[in-house]
């Protein structure tokens, strides 16, 4: 399996993950109406401001994907949905936060999912050094914030839930944290 980060120029690879994220967020969960994406892709403004990465299995499928938005550029999506105090002192731009988002896994490999996002994690990991991003901020449901808590990635939430795909909450979290965490569950993963 290969683990990459993609350009959103990548125009083959990105079509892959916005239709996997049409299946899921559209088609599975119902989060997204499907009349609103007629071509079979999700896509949003925010794609364009994000770097992607991607797991693609051995026949060159596409079966998971995450994006990390860059605060760089925009106001992050969470600062839209959630009023959250930290983010009225916050200067646009940025080159220190991102968002983590639209975290998918196809089904048929949904019970590999945790090694799958371990790597993927990495990955945004790396490139949080690269650009000297130290703190990372995510909707997410409670169920995955326990399951990252189960392996030492606490995240910290920072307020109420919300209804946005679905009830989440704002959780933020130390990329150094973030880092060794992920080193440390990569390593027992691989014993």
């Amino acid at each position: 399996m290969l683990f990459t980060k993609v350009n959103f120029e990548d125009t083959p690879v990105m079509q892959q993950i916005q239709r996997l994220r049409y299946q899921v967020y559209c088609c599975e969960c119902a989060f997204i109406q499907p009349e609103a994406h007629p071509d079979g892709i999700e896509t949003d403004p925010y794609d364009a401001h994000a770097i992607h990465f991607a797991a693609i299995n051995n026949a060159g499928h596409v079966i998971a994907s995450v994006r990390m938005i860059l605060g760089e550029f925009t106001l992050l999506p969470i600062e839209l949905i959630c009023p959250i105090d930290a983010f009225t002192q916050r200067s646009i731009p940025d080159e220190s936060v991102a968002e983590i988002s639209r975290l998918i896994v196809h089904k048929d490999s949904r019970k590999q999912s945790f090694p799958i996002l371990l790597r993927l994690c990495r990955l945004s990991h790396v490139e949080c050094q690269k650009r000297g991003i130290t703190r990372l901020y995510a909707l997410m449901e409670k169920q995955l914030a326990n399951l990252l808590g189960s392996y030492g990635l606490e995240c910290g939430r920072i307020g109420d839930a919300v209804e946005h795909y679905g009830m989440v909450y704002p959780y933020t979290v130390d990329v150094a944290f973030f880092g060794e965490v992920i080193a440390g569950a990569l390593k027992t993963d691989e014993t």
